[in-house]
């Protein structure tokens, strides 16, 4: 089953966002063979990040959550 997971950046968390990618991108290459699509938004003037978007193609609500909360931008606090 595909789930959305849409999360939006925090005021201010490009400093963060920057410092955690490595963590960020090591953590999705984990699920490679899950994740359908995704990528970073960015605001309107290209000037930054507003958030990230991923389609995750799991077995249900538990573990696409699950993945959610362990992805390193949301434990590391980039996500409002």
């Amino acid at each position: 089953m595909l789930y959305l997971i849409y999360s939006l950046d925090k005021p201010g968390a490009q400093p963060l966002r920057n410092a955690t990618r490595a963590a960020h991108v090591d953590y999705l290459d984990q699920f490679r063979d899950k994740i359908v699509l995704g990528g970073g938004m960015l605001k309107d003037d290209a000037s930054g990040h507003l958030g990230s978007t991923i389609i995750l193609n799991v077995q249900s609500r538990a573990e696409a959550e699950a993945f959610a909360q362990e992805e390193p931008f949301y434990k590391a606090g980039v996500y409002a």
